[in-house]
């Protein structure tokens, strides 16, 4: 048997001695605290009596103990369907509740009605406490208790509704996304392991606890995992963290690892607006849920995002409204950052690094960005795609005008690792990825064999050969050229390059990490002087603590956030000619 997570108690010979109908009671003082004391460990309490209502409602409220029941139904219908009725406005499953019963005919009349049920007569009332199935969860705040309380009084107004949709609207429903994971690993995991019926994904955690905040702190430790835990609140209250999610956003395609939801929050539409904020990415629903993300709503509309003081505080800053979009083109640290926009903005578009035939297309390279911003002839199209770039990979939304509070997030980190080649009879010039800075002349032996996909890379090898000029790495005034043709194409808004990490810090000293990303950054500085509208910003500076840092310019996911949240509120405090377009490096390099 599941452990219990409700317990439906019939009244008369059950929790009181005697029949109300028919005279007096007596009360039970020992049930009286067992409902208490339920309560303190999360497990919530109903009852399904034949009775009058008001006459049981007025014992209850007298006694005190009213409010410890969460939808109570109390009238002389027959229990069966009135139970499966119960459990479905509760929303769990029958197999986490138990139904108390002196008289074996509503027993039988459950079993039959509400299949898995777990059934108990009177005698198992007074054990309740010392059973293995009730130890239930801490929650001396009844936190619990009350946002069953308010999802009762949510119920009745949705009952007395004559349009769902209107209702939804009027219930005012507020997401919130909480990314600081490890201040609430234990919720986190409760919903990993104890939802079902909205659970997408169902991968557990070990049921040892110690384990289990081992294997998710594991999993959110890669810098390509996004997380967040979902809070929700509307005019009826605080429904507490009752989502999460981790998406791995790789450059083989991102993908939820996990997606749950608390039942509390369903026929909401929290999860499909959830869904659709994420970008809609591959998800492999296992086993039964009780919505689906692609058929019930497109994009709930009656759910709004709401910051708060942990996240960014949009509202002491500037207005949501004002705020025209992000479009970030670069690897997989701009990808981490523009994650956290995605709840802020309709428009968020992702220019990312991919991989195609085992080799990695980066976009951050300012060649290929400055050709999609000044498009392409048909024969350097021919160029780029002989080596394997695709349409998309020399397009891009940076051109498209999105008003004067619009975002560019850009990087450069390309230009410090992909060799150049120049197409002999054209003079187009491509950067190549899955080769070493050295060229294919560097591709040899050891080095080979690592290449995830050898056939396809010794057959641009072939190409390459044949058709080709080596370069080298981009040079200085090549880069700088590129670099002011992005900018002039790009019509408003503020541009902001991600600089390169240089150096790191190793046990408290500054390391130099690579002389050629050093090049980059003082050749961006350079074109940045002076010029209004474009921005540098080091995420190194953004580190908190030394373990924050796996390498050079991988970092923890907070240290991407911590950038999201400087930079969406100096954005949102600040215009094109002023503010963030005019700070120096130094001081938008600023450790949060």
């Amino acid at each position: 048997m599941e452990p219990v997570r409700m317990v439906v108690w019939d009244l008369d010979e059950t929790f009181w001695r005697g029949t109300l109908s028919e005279g007096g009671i007596e009360y039970q003082e020992h049930l009286h605290e067992t409902v208490i004391e339920l309560a303190q460990r999360g497990i919530m309490s109903s009852i399904c009596s034949k009775n009058d209502f008001q006459a049981v409602k007025k014992i209850l409220v007298e006694k005190g103990i009213w409010d410890y029941f969460i939808f109570p139904s109390i009238d002389w219908q027959a229990k069966g369907l009135r139970l499966k009725a119960l459990i479905e406005q509760v929303q769990l499953r029958p197999n986490t509740v138990l139904f108390l019963d002196d008289n074996p005919m509503n027993l039988a009349e459950a079993e039959h009605y509400v299949p898995g049920i777990q059934i108990g007569d009177e005698k198992t009332a007074t054990h309740l406490l010392a059973s293995k199935l009730c130890i239930g969860k801490d929650d001396q705040k009844l936190s619990r208790l009350k946002q069953y309380k308010l999802l009762e009084e949510r119920h009745k107004d949705a009952a007395l509704a004559s349009d769902n949709v209107q209702f939804l609207k009027q219930s005012h429903i507020r997401v919130q996304i909480e990314y600081d994971i490890g201040s609430h690993l234990d919720r986190a995991i409760e919903l990993i392991n104890r939802t079902n019926q909205l659970n997408f994904t169902k991968r557990r955690l070990s049921e040892v606890s110690e384990e289990a905040a081992a294997e998710l702190t594991e999993l959110l430790s890669h810098h390509w995992v996004q997380a967040g835990l979902i809070r929700v609140v509307d005019n009826y209250g605080d429904y507490g963290f009752c989502g999460f999610y981790a998406l791995s956003n790789v450059f083989e395609g991102a993908h939820l690892v996990h997606f749950c939801f608390s039942c509390r929050i369903l026929n909401m539409g929290v999860e499909q607006w959830v869904y659709a904020r994420l970008g809609r990415p591959p998800l492999h629903v296992v086993g039964d849920v009780l919505a689906d993300l692609k058929a019930d709503f497109v994009t709930p509309d009656w759910i709004s995002y709401e910051t708060n003081a942990n996240v960014v505080n949009l509202h002491a800053a500037g207005s949501k409204v004002s705020l025209g979009g992000i479009t970030a083109r670069g690897g997989c640290d701009l990808s981490a950052i523009t994650h956290y926009f995605a709840p802020l903005f309709e428009h968020v578009v992702g220019e990312f690094s991919v991989v195609r035939n085992g080799i990695v297309f980066r976009t951050d390279h300012s060649l290929l960005t400055a050709a999609a911003c000044r498009g392409l002839t048909y024969e350097e199209k021919q160029v780029f795609q002989s080596v394997g770039y695709v349409e998309a990979d020399f397009t891009t939304d940076l051109t498209t005008g999105l008003g004067p509070q619009a975002i560019r997030l850009l990087s450069f980190l390309g230009d410090a690792y992909m060799p150049v080649y120049r197409h002999r009879s054209s003079g187009a010039r491509v950067p190549i990825s899955g080769l070493p800075v050295g060229g294919i002349a560097a591709l040899s032996g050891e080095r080979r064999s690592r290449v995830a996909d050898i056939e396809a890379v010794d057959s641009l090898r072939d190409l390459l050969e044949r058709e080709f000029e080596y370069e080298g790495v981009t040079g200085k005034d090549l880069f700088q050229r590129n670099v002011l043709t992005i900018m002039d194409a790009i019509p408003d808004g503020h541009i902001v390059v991600v600089e390169p990490n240089d150096s790191f810090s190793k046990d408290g000293t500054l390391v130099e990490f690579n002389p050629r990303l050093r090049n980059v950054n003082d050749w961006l500085r350079e074109v940045m002087n002076g010029r209004d509208g474009l921005s540098v910003a080091r995420l190194q500076s953004f580190v908190a603590f030394e373990k924050e840092a796996f390498s050079a310019n991988h970092f923890d996911r907070m240290v991407y956030f911590r950038f999201f949240q400087w930079l969406c509120e100096s954005v949102c405090s600040t215009s094109r000619n002023g503010g963030i377009a005019e700070q120096r490096v130094a001081e938008l390099g600023r450790h949060v």
